[in-house]
């Protein structure tokens, strides 16, 4: 069984709720990977199996990793539109009895490949997370300004609220930013949670560009030089670049 789980990239992430949820089930073993950190399958094989020397043999490798999901067990590919290659999405649910989710923000990324085994093999449920409304932000805010502040204004998290998802696009990691600036300096006029909040924008703006790959500064940098989007993957697909090899069309659009 497969499901695809698809987000709004600015929702707070589910693969931190799933985790931890798993990981109080101590009777059904799961495996998280970050595909963005292993865009391939064979380094999905060895990150699971724990075996990186090159030396073992890839049969040896996708052997051992079978028996780790040879019984009920569920593997979490997080970010899986990064994924290069479909021999892992193929293999485990082919191969073993594993359930398996895959997290992305294109939820019709595998639409992409042509390789019509893996289509029919996945034919996965879909499970689609929307923007968060004004209440569940609110929501959100009030939940961690009762556990890590002494005060607050309830009538500035409605404000704080109502601009994020006017403004913001419900980003609720700028919400919790602007909260934690409020909060430090315990001013929560309507003039303070503005200045916050786009304060909070700045450098969560700033923390997603620092940690992007190489891979990731290139295409947007194909995309800045390019407007016409079809243009830019044009570019993209015709590099030399050994980083942009395999990049998918749905990573662009």
């Amino acid at each position: 069984m497969s499901r695809i789980l698809s987000s709004e990239p600015d929702r707070l992430t589910e693969p931190e709720f799933l985790a931890k949820a798993l990981k109080e089930n101590k009777y059904v073993p799961y495996y998280y990977i970050n595909v963005r950190e292993n865009p391939t399958s064979i380094k999905i094989y060895r990150y699971v199996t724990k075996i990186s020397n090159r030396d073992n043999d890839i049969d040896e490798v996708k052997n051992k990793f079978d028996s780790f999901l040879y019984g009920k067990s569920i593997v979490i590919l997080d970010e899986v539109d990064f994924l290069q290659d479909y021999d892992v999405l193929y293999h485990i649910t082919r191969h073993t009895k594993a359930n398996l989710i895959l997290l992305t923000q294109k939820v019709y990324w595998y639409m992409d490949t042509n390789d019509e085994s893996v289509k029919s093999s996945l034919q996965p449920d879909h499970i689609v997370f929307y923007e968060y409304s004004s209440d569940e932000i609110r929501e959100i805010l009030k939940m961690r300004a009762d556990e890590g502040l002494n005060k607050y204004d309830p009538d500035s998290l409605g404000l704080l609220s109502a601009m994020l998802v006017r403004n913001y696009r419900s980003d609720a990691r700028i919400g919790i930013k602007a909260l934690e600036i409020i909060g430090r300096m315990n001013e929560w006029d309507d003039d303070s949670v503005r200045t916050a909040l786009k304060q909070a924008y700045v450098e969560v703006e700033g923390e997603t560009l620092k940690n992007l790959g190489d891979r990731d500064l290139l295409i947007l940098a194909a995309l800045i030089k390019n407007q016409d989007t079809n243009r830019a993957y044009s570019e993209v697909s015709a590099s030399s670049n050994l980083l942009l090899r395999g990049v998918s069309k749905s990573t662009f659009f």
